[in-house]
């Protein structure tokens, strides 16, 4: 006996001479994390997404703490058959004066605000006045609102049917207000002001707050529907009343205390940590079944309530504690990557894994010995089928799929190796990709109005070329090497095809000098209002921006854009050494990123897979155990890695993190078998341990993988589209996995162990 059998045995021995006491200690440890929950953040920000140690991160940091508001700006896009009629056109001047008003409110600028040149000779002033309209026409008006430079081609549509309000913050020192309260002041105003009109709030305010309504929608779905699909399943494969209990309870239980865990551990439940308790959900309920399995088969063959739970903790209990070890390395992987989300992630998720062996372990053995006793399970005969027509089928169909792997063997194994090589290929072909709005909920406000903004309004990934200098102090605008770089990189972004609209302080002094002598940088700040300049210049003047915009194209086309522009923007500032360039923002950051945190991401994925497998051969003493666990491990990550590649738009955080998330998950199966296999193969010939096996394990294999299924199913539900994506991809690598499991695996073990049998 294997000193852990020997341990979890003594353990069993314990719980039942002294079940009281561990039911009260038990009930102890669950109600005191359970209580974590009240200390447990909802947060729906993906801005920490990255390496904070990574210069694109650190440059964008520095960026938003300058230019704070443009890229926390609050953004109401507005829908209306004619923006300009009578009726929009007042409701929006109305919206936009009551916005001003608001303590937090720094700056609003809409077509409102916007005033024409000054030294034209048809100047209009305010350009949506009423008197404009009779006296220079509708058309000539919009072109103008349309070309205006402080927020060009992104105020009013090309067609006049969509505008855009963009609302600045005062900074984090000045607010009396949280964003949220801000929010909820500005969406309230919208809705009374904008009667006439559809409106959308998107813009990172509108985002996150879409975000956490999606996580707390799903938290409540997973544990309602965890719970139910919990008894309903333990019901279909148990049909006994303490068996279900004991199925299910644990199962339950393991979503609370790891919830109220992540809570008194600070982690916050996120875009990525969403998930997690579902994840452990499935892995104590695939635990309890083989436990409670196991205690169910002693039981009926009428040992004891005490020697069936002491049975389960010696014989299945070291196969759960290696499965939870191994799931545990997977999350641990990711732990070691440099982004806070995923680093944070794989804590969690490390941590759910050993609450789930804890509930799996010893709550469902106290269940069984308190519930016995007034629901006892009754002996059968030798005849009856174990736990109903079920677990009978399914037990049947799993040693039929072992007597045909039996047969076929060498087919089955050139046909594995076959498929690992072919999917292989094809999920290398897959390549990194991260956009944005991967993370915001399907049809919603903010989604919709990030399309309408992408369509017609220019866009709404920011791109900001940032111009300072070298030594870091201020710029004299007087410079007069500074006007010829500033003109020939405005030049150069407005001749990019890709960005849709451009703004910057060169398009202000050309549109002003229209017809005049063309104003100086001093002269804008002296005589534009501070709303306007400063989404240009820095108020400590240590640096000047051109706004540039795209639609969201995601990194693959970004990522090689962003380079190519880089280096043509620096070569045009390096013309003065005393000046350098920066180019950043949140789109800017995240194609670089994504590239190579990702790639960090699939190297976790092979550590992971390389100790996983080297650490099956030390537990089970054969480095043949751990070279056949290859294929039939192997073959379910890279046919969901195929699976993707013609589902999904490349290789996306979470879809990389669900490869290794089912790689830890997938390879228990493995190891339930192999373990039952080895302890058959002492005094059977193959094919009887690999029967004998599969008649054991293989129902409650099939039915974890079938529940598992089911409750990773509930990620359907999720209004965010990752967690749908995160769903379909596990789910399909445990189902292959399983067929991997009782078909290549034991084809594997069958002409190996045949062979020694001949020989001997």
């Amino acid at each position: 006996m294997n000193p852990v059998s020997q341990f979890l045995s003594y353990l069993g021995q314990k719980i039942t001479q002294h079940t009281h006491f561990a039911i009260f200690a038990s009930l102890a440890v669950i109600v005191t994390l359970i209580f974590g929950v009240l200390h447990l953040q909802l947060v729906g920000a993906v801005g920490n997404i990255f390496d904070p140690q990574s210069q694109y991160v650190k440059d964008f940091q520095d960026f938003t703490e300058t230019y704070e508001s443009l890229e926390r700006e609050i953004v109401i896009v507005i829908e209306n058959d004619d923006i300009l009629s009578d009726e929009s056109r007042n409701e929006i001047s109305n919206l936009h004066l009551e916005l001003e008003f608001l303590d937090d409110v720094n700056s609003v600028i809409s077509i409102a605000s916007l005033r024409d040149a000054p030294q034209k000779i048809d100047s209009m002033g305010q350009l949506i006045a009423d008197d404009n309209f009779a006296k220079y026409g509708k058309e000539l008006i919009q072109h103008r609102l349309y070309e205006h430079p402080i927020a060009r081609h992104r105020l009013i549509s090309a067609g006049g049917k969509k505008s855009m309000i963009l609302i600045g913050l005062k900074s984090v020192g000045e607010r009396s207000a949280s964003l949220q309260e801000i929010n909820d002041q500005a969406a309230a105003l919208a809705a009374r002001e904008l009667q006439h009109s559809r409106f959308y709030f998107t813009g990172f305010l509108a985002v996150s707050a879409e975000i956490v309504s999606a996580i707390l929608h799903d938290q409540i779905y997973f544990v309602l529907g965890g719970a139910t699909l919990g008894f309903i399943f333990g019901f279909l494969f148990f049909r006994h009343f303490s068996l279900v209990m004991a199925t299910a309870v644990p199962s339950i239980l393991s979503i609370l205390i790891t919830l109220g865990a992540m809570g008194w551990a600070g982690i916050s439940v996120n875009v990525m940590t969403n998930v997690v308790p579902t994840i452990i959900m499935v892995i104590a309920f695939a635990d309890s079944m083989h436990m409670v399995d196991a205690m169910r088969n002693r039981l009926e063959l009428g040992e004891s309530r005490e020697q069936a739970v002491i049975y389960a903790m010696k014989v299945v209990g070291p196969a759960c504690v290696f499965t939870s070890l191994t799931t545990s390395i997977a999350f641990l992987s990711l732990t070691f990557a440099d982004t806070p989300l995923v680093a944070e992630f794989g804590r969690a998720a490390a941590m759910g894994t050993f609450l789930a062996l804890f509930a799996s372990l010893i709550l469902s053995c106290l269940i069984c010995l308190y519930l016995g006793r007034v629901f006892p399970v009754k002996v059968k005969a030798d005849a009856a089928p174990s736990n109903g027509i079920i677990h009978q089928k399914l037990s049947d169909l799993s040693r039929s799929i072992g007597s045909f792997s039996i047969a076929h063997a060498k087919k089955i194994i050139a046909i594995g190796s076959l498929l690992l090589i072919g999917s292989g290929y094809i999920h290398f072909l897959n390549e990194p990709e991260y956009r944005y709005s991967e993370n915001l909920p399907a049809n919603n406000h903010a989604t919709q109005a990030i399309k309408t903004v992408d369509q017609d309004l220019g866009g709404m990934n920011g791109f900001y070329y940032v111009v300072s200098r070298q030594d870091g102090a201020a710029i004299d605008f007087d410079d007069p090497s500074l006007l010829p770089i500033l003109t020939e990189l405005d030049h150069m972004v407005e001749n990019t095809p890709t960005h849709s609209s451009h703004s910057s302080v060169i398009q202000i002094m050309n549109w002003l000098g229209e017809g005049a002598q063309k104003p100086s940088i001093n002269d804008l700040l002296e005589n534009l209002p501070t709303e306007f300049t400063r989404r240009f210049i820095a108020p400590d003047h240590r640096s000047i921006i051109i706004n540039a915009f795209t639609a969201d194209l995601g990194a693959r086309i970004l990522r090689p854009f962003l380079r190519e522009m880089r280096a043509a923007a620096k070569k045009i500032v390096a013309q003065d050494p005393e000046y350098k360039l920066m180019l950043t923002g949140l789109a800017a950051m995240s194609a670089e990123e994504s590239y190579a945190m990702i790639g960090e991401l699939n190297s976790g994925l092979l550590i992971a897979m390389v100790i996983i497998i080297l650490l099956m051969g030390i537990v089970f003493r054969s480095g043949f155990y751990a070279l056949a666990s290859i294929l039939p491990n192997l073959l379910p990550i890279v046919a969901g890695g195929a699976l993707l590649y013609f589902i999904a738009d490349g290789l996306q955080f979470t879809t990389v993190i669900a490869l290794t998330i089912a790689f830890g998950i997938a390879v228990d199966d493995s190891i339930h078998f192999l373990y039952q296999y080895r302890q058959n193969i002492k005094h059977m010939d193959a094919a009887g341990a690999i029967d004998d096996a599969l008649k054991r394990v293989g129902p409650v294999l099939m039915a974890t993988t079938f529940m598992l299924s089911a409750g990773l199913g509930l990620m359907f539900l999720s209004d965010l589209p990752q967690m749908n994506l995160f769903g379909i991809t596990i789910i399909f690598i445990l189902n292959v996995a399983l067929l991997a499991d009782i078909a290549i695996l034991p084809s594997i073990f069958y002409i190996k162990d045949k062979k020694k049998n001949l020989k001997e």
